[in-house]
């Protein structure tokens, strides 16, 4: 699944390479949740400079797994995320600030 949309954009800082490596400021890229029936793996990509870089995170062994996979910043893996991945965009509602509308397909 591809994670997009307005919420994701409001709730990412102003990208910064020192973030990684600075005490305190360690930020994970991909996290694994043990599911009832699947591994869920939830995969950050707002740090990547280049798609070679999803094969330091484990990528191809991620993407053969039978798991469920959520990707935010697809774009920033361009070809490396499958092309049938389902979209998924979590919006603010205009009409109701405390409101979320998620899409899918």
């Amino acid at each position: 699944m591809r994670l997009g949309g307005e919420l994701r954009r409001r709730a990412r800082a102003p990208r910064h390479s020192g973030d990684l490596g600075r005490a305190g400021h360690r930020v994970a890229l991909v996290h694994r949740y043990e599911g009832a029936r699947y591994a869920i793996y939830h995969l950050d990509l707002y740090r990547l400079d280049r798609p070679a870089e999803l094969t330091n995170l484990g990528w191809d062994d991620i993407a053969a797994s039978h798991s469920i996979v959520l990707v935010e910043w697809p774009e920033r893996g361009a070809g490396r995320i499958p092309p049938d991945a389902v979209p998924i965009d979590l919006e603010y509602d205009p009409l109701d600030p405390d409101r979320r509308l998620l899409l899918a397909g």
